[in-house]
C-alpha cells in the first residue's frame, strides 16, 4: 500500500512542479549512508511529513515511517499519512517500534524534533536553541536523541546476549522490539541525519486554495485558513523547495566514552548505567542535530533584506548603501566554506549594484513596505522602528509579519548575523571603498581560476592577455569601461584604455566569461554570464568613480547597448560603440550554429559520434589575441546576444557615438545604421572610417578612432548627426 501512495504522491508533485512553478532541490544525497538512519527535520508547514519521505522514495528508493503530530490524523489527510506510513504520536508502543525499526533496519525513520510547526522559525534566544511556541517555549525536545540512543543500547544489548548465548535476554528484546535471534551480526549501528528544508519565497497569502476552502467552509477555523493561506501559496506559486541532506551524526560516538568509563563502576546495574548515558547525552546530541539542522539553511536575499533591516543601527540609510552593504554580506557568506547558499545570491544579484532593476529584491522590499516597517522615500531606506519592534499573534505569524519570519531563520547563522550587522552600518566611503576592492580582487581570481582550469598549449595566450586591467586616475575621475570583442580579451582593448587613461580617465578593461583562457570555456558559458562579467567591471568603476562611460567594441559594443537600455539612473553619462555586429555578414551563422548543435546532440542520445564539427578555424586579424577557433556553442551564444540586444535598442537614452568601418568583412555596416535609427537617445552621434577591415581599436588608423572617442565622450552634447572620416 505504502508503495502505491508514494507513487500517488511522486505524480502529485510532478503535476506541481511542471505546471504550478513548484522547484523541488535535493541536495546532500551523497550524504546518505547504507545504515538504520532517524531523520530529523526542521518542522515549519504541514507538507514536510509527506516531501521528506516522498523525496527519500524518490531519490534513494528508501520507503520510511514518519512520527507526525496527532492532531494531522483526521479526515483525507489523515488517512492518506498514515497509507504513507507516518505513525501518529499519540500511536501505542510507537516508541518501542521505532526503536526496533532502528536497531534491525527494517525502516528508517523521519521525526520532527521540535515537537511542534514553529511557524515563527524563532530557535534561539541569547544565542542559545530555544524553541517559541504558545504551547511549550524552551530548549528542544530530546526525544529523537532518546530515541536513537536507546537503538544503539538496545542493539548493544543484543549484540551481547548473542555474544553470550543468553536465550533470555534475547528472547526478551526479540517479544519487545521485533528483533530476530538469527539476524546478530547484520545490525549495524544507527544513525542520526540532520535534514533542512528551506522555502524561497516565503509570500503567504490567500491562493486558489485557500479561497476554495472558504467558499465551501465560510466559518473556517482561523488556525486552518492560516494554514491554508501559505502552504497553499507555497505549493501554488514558483517556490524553491530546498531539501538538504547533512552529513550522518554516528550515535555510536556519543556511547563509547561514557560507557568506557561507567563499566567501571561494578556495583551500578545495566540498566542504571543506560539511564546515565541516556542522561547525560541527549541533549549533547540534541544540541548538535538542532545546530546542524538550523546552520544549514540556504541563505538568500530575503535572509539578508529582512536581517539587514532587523540589524541597523540608524533610522535610515540610502538604498545605494543598503544594497552595498547587502551584496558585500552575500560575498562573505558565499566565501564561508560550511555556507549553504541559494542560487539569489549568485550571478544576478550583481544587478542590485549595478543600477539594474533586480526582481527578487524589489519584490522582499515591497513586502516590507507592505507590512510597514520599511518607507522607501528620499533614496532612503526607512525603518519604522515601532512597528518593528510590535508583536504579532502567533497563529497569524507568517501572515502579517512575514519578514520577521525570515529574519528568525537566518538568526541561527551567527557568522552570517555578524555580516550583515557590520556592514549595514558602515559608512557611504567605507562600503564603496571595500567593493571597489572586493569585486577588483574577485574579478581577478576568476580569471586566474578559468585560466588554470581551462589553459590549452596549443590554443591559449598569455595570461597577460586575458587578465583584466584597471588604470586608476584621480579620485572622483570618471571612469570608462571598456569591453573586448567576441573571441577576444582585455588587451584587446588596452591601447585605447591607455589613451584615455593619458587624458585624466579611469579605465577598466573588462574580461568577459569564457574568454582570454581557453576556447573550451565557450562550451561552458552563455550570454547571460557575459552581461554578470560586464555588471561587475561597471560596479567596480560605480564605487570609485563620480561618472560611468561605456565603450565596447564588436560583441562588446552589443554589451554596452543592452546594458545602457538596463540601467536606471546612476551616474551613467555616455556611451560609445565600434564595430557593433549587430547584422553578421556572414548570415548563416546564427542559423546554421544552433542547427549544428541540435543534430550533434540527436547523434549523442543515438550513441553515434558527431558528423558536425563542433569548431571550426579563425582568421583572425589579431592572432596574438584572439582565439584561433570558433566553438559553436560560442556562436550560438553570440547570436543570442544580438538578438536580446536588437530587442533592447528603444529603450537606450544615453547620449551615443557609434563608428564603424566602412567596409568591415565581419559586421555588416547597415547594422550600424539600425542601432543608430532604433536607439532612444536623443544626442546621438555616427561616424564611418574607411577601413576594410573589422577591428578599429588595434588596426592602423586606430588613431582617429580613439580622437573621435575622446571628442565625444568630452562633450556629447555638441557632438552629434552622421560623418564620414
Amino acid at each position: 500500500m505504502a508503495s502505491r501512495v508514494f507513487r500517488a504522491t511522486a505524480t502529485m508533485m510532478d503535476v506541481l512542479r511542471r505546471f504550478i512553478g513548484l522547484s523541488l532541490h535535493v541536495e546532500g544525497l551523497g550524504n546518505l549512508v547504507d545504515r538504520p538512519t532517524l531523520f530529523v527535520v526542521n518542522h515549519f508547514t504541514r507538507m514536510e511529513t509527506f516531501i521528506v519521505p516522498y523525496v527519500l522514495h524518490r531519490e534513494a528508493r528508501r520507503e520510511l515511517c514518519a512520527l507526525a503530530d496527532a492532531k494531522l490524523f483526521k479526515g483525507v489527510f489523515g488517512e492518506y499519512l498514515r497509507r504513507m506510513g507516518a505513525v501518529s504520536t499519540h500511536a501505542p508502543l510507537r516508541n518501542r517500534r521505532i526503536i526496533g525499526d532502528l536497531v534491525s533496519g527494517r525502516h528508517d525513520w523521519v521525526i520532527f524534533p521540535e515537537g511542534v510547526m514553529v511557524k515563527s522559525k524563532e530557535v534561539v534566544r541569547r544565542g542559545k536553541l530555544h524553541v517559541a511556541h504558545p504551547l511549550r517555549a524552551g530548549r528542544p525536545h530530546t526525544g529523537a536523541a532518546v530515541l536513537a540512543l536507546k537503538a544503539a543500547l538496545v542493539r548493544e544489548r543484543f549484540l551481547e546476549a548473542c555474544k553470550a548465548g543468553d536465550e533470555e535476554v534475547l528472547l526478551q528484546l526479540g517479544e519487545r522490539y521485533g528483533l530476530e535471534r538469527g539476524r546478530c551480526k547484520d545490525f549495524p549501528p544507527p544513525v542520526i541525519t540532520p535534514v533542512n528544508i528551506t522555502f524561497y519565497p516565503l509570500r503567504p497569502d490567500r491562493n486558489v486554495v485557500s479561497r476554495i476552502a472558504t467558499s465551501l467552509k465560510p466559518d473556517l477555523p482561523d488556525d486552518l485558513l492560516e494554514e491554508l493561506m501559505t502552504e497553499g501559496s507555497l505549493l501554488l506559486r514558483n517556490t524553491d523547495m530546498t531539501i538538504y541532506f547533512s552529513p550522518p551524526v554516528d550515535v555510536d560516538d556519543y556511547l563509547s566514552r561514557p560507557m568506557a568509563r561507567i563499566r567501571k563502576l561494578p556495583m551500578l546495574s545495566g540498566a542504571q548505567r543506560e539511564n546515565i548515558v541516556l542522561s547525560s547525552q541527549r541533549w549533547p546530541l540534541t544540541e548538535r542535530c538542532m545546530k546542524t539542522i538550523y546552520s544549514t539553511i540556504a541563505v538568500n536575499i530575503d535572509h539578508l533584506f529582512c536581517l539587514g533591516v532587523r540589524e541597523m543601527k540608524g533610522d535610515a540609510m540610502a538604498i545605494d548603501d543598503f544594497h552595498r552593504a547587502l551584496y558585500l554580506s552575500a560575498l562573505a557568506i558565499r566565501e564561508g566554506a560550511d555556507r549553504r547558499v541559494h542560487a539569489s545570491l549568485h550571478n544576478d544579484l550583481i544587478r542590485i549594484i549595478a543600477d539594474e532593476p533586480h526582481p527578487p529584491l524589489e519584490d522582499i522590499a515591497a513586502l516590507a513596505q507592505k507590512e510597514g516597517i520599511v518607507v522607501r522615500k528620499g533614496g532612503e531606506y526607512r525603518v519604522v522602528r515601532n512597528r518593528l519592534r510590535q508583536q504579532a499573534n502567533f497563529r497569524d505569524l507568517r501572515l502579517r509579519r512575514t519578514t520577521r519570519v525570515i529574519a528568525n531563520e537566518i538568526e541561527p547563522l551567527w557568522p552570517a548575523v555578524q555580516a550583515v550587522a557590520h556592514y549595514v552600518n558602515q559608512s557611504t566611503a567605507k562600503l564603496r571603498e571595500e567593493l571597489a576592492r572586493r569585486l577588483g580582487e574577485l574579478d581577478l581570481a576568476h580569471f586566474e581560476e578559468d585560466y588554470r582550469r581551462y589553459y590549452d598549449k596549443e590554443l591559449s595566450k598569455a595570461p597577460s592577455v586575458g587578465r583584466p586591467f584597471f588604470l586608476r586616475a584621480a579620485a572622483g575621475a570618471t571612469g570608462v569601461l571598456l569591453c573586448h570583442g567576441y573571441l577576444a580579451a582585455p588587451e584587446e582593448m588596452r591601447p585605447l584604455g591607455e589613451f584615455l587613461h593619458d587624458e585624466g580617465y579611469t579605465v577598466y578593461g573588462a574580461r568577459l566569461q569564457g574568454f582570454g583562457t581557453g576556447p573550451e570555456q565557450l562550451r561552458t558559458v552563455t550570454w547571460k554570464d557575459w552581461v554578470v562579467s560586464f555588471n561587475r567591471a561597471y560596479a567596480v568603476l560605480r564605487n570609485c568613480c563620480d561618472r560611468i562611460i561605456l565603450g565596447g567594441f564588436s560583441a562588446g559594443a552589443l554589451l554596452v547597448l543592452l546594458n545602457a537600455a538596463r540601467k536606471q539612473g546612476g551616474p551613467l553619462e555616455s556611451i560609445f560603440c565600434i564595430d557593433t555586429p549587430l547584422i553578421l555578414m556572414d548570415r548563416r551563422a546564427c542559423t546554421l550554429a544552433p542547427a549544428a548543435l541540435g543534430w550533434n546532440r540527436l547523434m549523442r542520445r543515438m550513441h553515434i559520434p558527431a558528423t558536425v564539427a563542433s569548431s571550426i578555424p579563425n582568421a583572425s586579424e589579431t592572432p596574438d589575441i584572439n582565439y584561433p577557433v570558433h566553438n559553436l556553442e560560442g556562436v550560438r551564444e553570440l547570436c543570442n546576444l544580438i538578438a536580446v540586444c536588437r530587442d533592447n535598442l528603444k529603450a537606450v537614452r544615453t547620449p551615443c557615438l557609434m563608428i564603424h568601418g566602412s567596409a568591415d568583412p565581419v559586421a555588416d555596416p547597415h547594422g550600424t545604421e539600425v542601432v543608430f535609427n532604433k536607439i532612444g537617445s536623443a544626442i546621438k552621434k555616427r561616424v564611418t572610417v574607411e577601413a576594410d577591415f573589422h577591428n578599429l581599436v588595434q588596426r592602423a588608423g586606430r588613431e582617429k578612432v580613439f580622437g573621435e572617442v575622446l571628442r565625444f565622450i568630452s562633450n556629447p552634447s555638441g557632438e552629434t548627426g552622421t560623418e564620414k572620416e
